[in-house]
């Protein structure tokens, strides 16, 4: 590129053939190059000596000169083992010498072999020297980054995986049979342990075929398949790149790379991107992207009989093939996707650049207190002092607990049927292995024990330092610190706990004695991340308290022996700081949210299930008091969540069943208003539940559970039903549910007057329903939201989706809200998903309707009025407005009026921004993924397995365009679950105008 580069970057000719090309390809092809204006220098190119030695001093020539006369102020190496490492290593020297930033990013396969077995004394040290002077190393797996850690302690090491395109589905139908091979052909790739396991296949396969792509020992392939019998089903296609490759993997069946040494293969990728059932060994960096079973098929490496099996199953089996397939191309979707990936390594050059640092803090601070009351401000200093004290107490021993503790200890397990006993026991082996569900549907290798400090996503270590020290948000210090706390709140340890009282097998009482003896250890009080946040705290306590009763108490075996003894007396510690650490940090004034209730909900837990001190009475009394109060404050009159975030209705109601519940079993009962409150937000909730079971994904949402007692870990919000259900109206077929009132064995609540089931108009928490045949089949139903943007000062989990509504049809979604993502991902995709523009409603100058102050904070509120109350939901007919957009020098309103028919199957939505000017305005509709969209014109025609949608828009001067997974900026995405995203297509209105409205009306014909 011309011009002063800001970053220089390092490596292979991209006309070159390996995994390093293609990864730099891939980062130029997305963006990279241009948007942070990289320039590339190639130090190594295939062919002979000649051509590589005339690269190489090429290569050093030019970064002598780029570095020592135009200074950029990142390089940007991408290195592997043996000669690419001593010309890298010497390059980032160079580098460093003139002042310049460095990033070393490691792809070898061996580089673990070269450094400890290969390399000389001498050597080995200029290896660590290079990887801790280096400012920031890039590994492709949290494995090996683990490895450079140990290599080099000093080096701070982050993940960032290799990314690959996700292609357009094919509709090439795969080759029944046909095994595709992608790599450099050599012993290392396990070709030969592959011939061999062809051989063991061919008698039973007679349409098992292999066909290889790649260079290397291609004649030495040739005689040994010869030599097996094999010949005539071994094919050799050549070094395959572009549409070549792309073209073959859409006529594969299968992938396979046997491997013995891998960083993180761009061809597996490239095939699960393709949608193949991938085959593979579990090493390097491999089982990182591929979950054996889940996604794909693991086997060890150089075991030619595991990898038959492995691949016969998949012959034999075309419908499990093509589901892993889809899981792996879903994988690709969620976690490797190429925008993803460069936006990290983006927001890295950022962040050495120093544009990220110190004026992002200030103004943050500055933000955060704008939205504090001078009584806030007050109770912030205090908070500062008291951990400031608390550094200095909290190494002090618990006082000795008193000899007793809560006697509800069931016995077994609830009546289960053989399906969910086995579901049960299936999880609890794949944690007694280290694999872990976190948040709702991924399942990370944690280890067994963990690292308790460790991110599963990056591989990072936060540093076990005085928890106040640590600045939860800095990724490249601790991580995604989400991860690292949904581990730590011991959701997976109640599951040990369940298996043990299903089968009485003394092994899950001894791996839990030895996670929670790892934990203690690791954790000790006010240490670490894990005692950072009070709401992990009070989550932590609820898991601990279900685990210490379904393993039967304090005379359980558990704590059988001496060192049970030591586990009860050290746990007990642990609890009584989780306890005083809550008290003294609760969260009040404009973080009185949901961590509020769970804060409390925690210590109610532990006061009652812990009596063991002498403060617990009053920890018991506090908590009570004041959930009574948050129930009622937290809550609208008519059940809605006050943060207009309906995963967080659910999170919140968790907690308040599980706290009311025990104070029911001990003989402390929580007053009727409180069950109340609870009636209402049930009553709310299966309103807006369509008759699919899905619940629109309004405002944030993080997966976050208090408890996961049910096999499957999802459909959180049918459960808390089925739970209303049990608890107000008697009986429930839900395991999870059975689960929980299994531990809690006491009476339930006296809840006087019940709430009618559903309801349709809630204008005191901002929604309305507008549709009919509720409940039935042929269910129309529309969630209109017009009430606050959210809770408090800070507003911190509330979307700028004012006037906003979504739609289903037959149960199935069809406009819908896209969802949250991430917290933590690169900005860009927390602005766009908690923005006017990912929700079906209006923006004005490609401006929120409310103003951002921070990734959990709005600083200007877009209010939202109710002008006229429709009468029904069948004859629905609504005129709002909202503030938001009174803040522009040319003050606009957005004034929304929506009316359905419910005889005709209609609904009209009229949208006008009145100003004294023109403005831009744009309108979205988005469209649930599954569905089949289509725009001709003015009109557009959206299908769904039982319906049709008719959209017809009408008004002056309007451009209408349909996009689809678009990312700079960002439009067209929607987020099942956390972390997870992918396209959806979403009409775009735009035209300028002060006073012309633009009328959309949907005709839906039911089928």
């Amino acid at each position: 590129m011309s011009g002063k580069a800001r970053v220089l970057m390092l490596g292979t000719a991209l006309d070159g053939r390996g995994g390093v090309a293609t990864v730099v390809s891939m980062l130029r092809a997305g963006g990279l190059f241009e948007r942070e204006q990289v320039r590339y220098v190639a130090t190594h190119a295939d062919g002979g000596r000649g051509a590589k030695a005339r690269a190489a001093l090429s290569g050093l020539l030019r970064t002598l000169g780029i570095c020592l006369f135009r200074r950029p102020q990142v390089v940007h190496v991408h290195a592997a083992s043996n000669a690419s490492f001593l010309r890298k290593s010497l390059l980032l020297a160079v580098a460093r010498g003139a002042g310049c930033r460095t990033v070393f990013h490691l792809h070898g396969a061996c580089f673990d072999r070269y450094a400890e077995q290969q390399a000389s004394p001498l050597l080995r040290r200029w290896i660590r020297h290079t990887l801790q002077a280096t400012s920031v190393v890039i590994a492709l797996s949290p494995h090996w980054a683990d490895f450079l850690r140990r290599l080099a302690p000093g080096a701070r090491v982050i993940v960032i995986p290799n990314s690959v395109p996700l292609p357009p589905a094919s509709r090439t139908e795969a080759e029944p049979g046909r095994i595709v091979f992608l790599g450099q052909i050599e012993p290392r790739k396990g070709i030969y342990e592959l011939l061999e396991a062809l051989a063991l296949l061919a008698p039973r396969h007679p349409q098992a075929v292999l066909a290889i792509g790649g260079q290397g020992e291609v004649e030495a392939v040739r005689r040994r398949a010869e030599a097996l019998g094999i010949a005539d089903r071994v094919q050799f296609l050549g070094w395959l790149s572009g549409a070549d490759k792309q073209a073959e993997l859409a006529r594969a069946a299968m992938f396979c790379l046997p491997s013995h040494a891998e960083g993180l293969p761009m061809a597996m990728l490239e095939a699960m991107a393709a949608g193949k059932a991938v085959v593979a060994t579990s090493v390097g960096g491999i089982p990182h992207a591929v979950r054996d079973g889940d996604n794909g098929l693991l086997v060890a490496p150089g075991d030619v009989a595991g990898l038959a099996a492995a691949l016969g199953s998949l012959l034999d089996d075309d419908q499990r093939r093509r589901e892993l397939g889809a899981r792996a191309r879903a994988t690709i979707a969620r976690d490797f996707e190429a925008g993803a990936v460069i936006d990290r390594i983006a927001d890295l050059y950022h962040e050495l650049e120093g544009r990220t640092s110190g004026l992002a803090r200030v103004t943050w601070l500055v933000n955060r207190l704008r939205c504090m009351s001078v009584a806030e401000i007050g109770y912030r200093v205090q908070q500062v002092a008291v951990t400031k004290l608390a550094r200095r107490l909290d190494g002090n021993a618990a006082p000795a607990p008193l000899p007793r503790a809560l006697a509800l200890a069931p016995r077994g397990a609830p009546p289960l049927d053989e399906g969910e006993r086995a579901a049960l026991l299936r999880d609890a082996e794949c944690i007694l292995a280290g694999r872990v569900l976190l948040f709702a549907d991924r399942r990370y290798d944690v280890g067994a024990p963990p690292l308790w400090n460790r991110d599963p996503e990056t591989g990072i270590v936060a540093p076990s330092v005085f928890s106040g020290d640590i600045p939860i948000t800095y990724r490249d210090r601790v991580g995604d610190i989400k991860h690292i706390w949904e581990l730590n709140r011991h959701l997976h340890l109640v599951r040990l706990a369940q298996a043990w009282a299903i089968s009485g097998d003394a092994r899950w009482t001894a791996a839990l004695a030895a996670q929670l003896r790892s934990w203690l250890d690791q954790c000790p009080p006010s240490i670490g991340p894990n005692w950072a946040s009070s709401l992990e705290l009070g989550i932590r306590l609820i898991n601990w308290r279900l685990i210490w009763q379904l393993c039967g108490g304090e005379a359980g075996p558990l704590f059988a022996g001496a060192d049970g003894a030591r586990l009860k007396a050290d746990w007990l510690a642990s609890i009584h700081a989780h306890c005083r650490s809550i008290t003294r940090h609760l969260s009040r004034h404009s973080s009185a949210n949901n961590h509020l209730i769970g804060e409390l909900a925690g210590l109610y837990v532990a006061a009652v299930t812990w009596p063991c001190w002498r403060a617990s009475r009053g920890w018991q009394a506090l908590a009570k008091r004041e959930l009574e109060a948050e129930a009622r404050a937290q809550f609208s009159r008519d059940g809605v969540n006050r943060e207009q975030a309906l995963a967080y209705h659910v999170f919140a109601c968790e907690f308040l069943f599980l706290a009311g519940l025990l104070g029911q079993a001990c003989g402390d009962p929580f007053a009727p208003g409180y069950w109340t409150v609870l009636q209402r937000a049930l009553r709310f909730l299966r309103s807006v539940t369509d008759a699919g079971g899905h619940v629109p994904r309004i405002g944030d949402a993080d997966d976050g559970a208090v408890f996961r007692l049910d096999a499957a870990g999802n459909g959180r919000a049918a459960q808390l039903l089925a739970l209303g259900d049990a608890v107000f109206g008697g009986g429930t077929d839900a395991p999870g549910v059975r689960w929980l009132l299994h531990t809690l064995p006491g009476p339930r609540p006296d809840t006087g007057t019940r709430e009618a089931a559903t309801g349709w108009c809630f204008p005191d928490g901002g929604y309305l329903l507008f549709g009919s045949g509720f409940g039935t089949p042929r269910e129309i139903k529309g969630v209109l939201d017009c009430g606050p943007l959210g809770y408090l000062g800070i507003a911190a989990h509330g979307h700028a989706d004012a006037l906003a509504l979504t739609l289903s049809v037959a149960g199935e979604e069809c406009l819908i809200d896209p969802g949250t993502y991430s917290y933590w991902q690169a900005k860009k995709w927390r602005d766009y998903f908690r923005g006017t523009a990912a929700h079906n409603t209006v923006r004005v100058d490609r401006l929120d309707q409310s103003v951002s102050g921070g990734r959990f904070m709005w600083l200007r509120k877009a209010l939202a009025t109710i002008e006229r109350m429709p009468q029904s939901p069948q004859d629905f007919d609504f005129r709002g407005s909202h503030d938001g957009y009174r803040r522009l020098a040319d003050p606009a309103r957005h004034v929304r009026s929506v009316r359905f028919d419910g005889a005709g199957g209609t609904l009209v939505v009229r949208d006008e921004v009145t100003a004294r000017r023109p403005h831009q305005v744009e309108l979205f509709w988005h469209f649930a993924p599954a569905l089949d969209v289509r725009l001709a014109g003015s009109e557009l025609v959206a299908r769904g397995k039982a319906f049709t949608l008719q959209l017809q828009v009408s008004g002056a001067g309007l451009q209408l365009e349909l996009v689809r997974g678009a990312e700079h900026p960002p439009l067209g995405w929607a987020s099942r679950s956390y972390e997870s995203k992918e396209p959806c297509d979403v009409l775009r209105i735009t035209a300028v105008s002060s006073a012309v409205p633009v009328e959309c009306r949907f005709t839906i014909n039911l089928l």
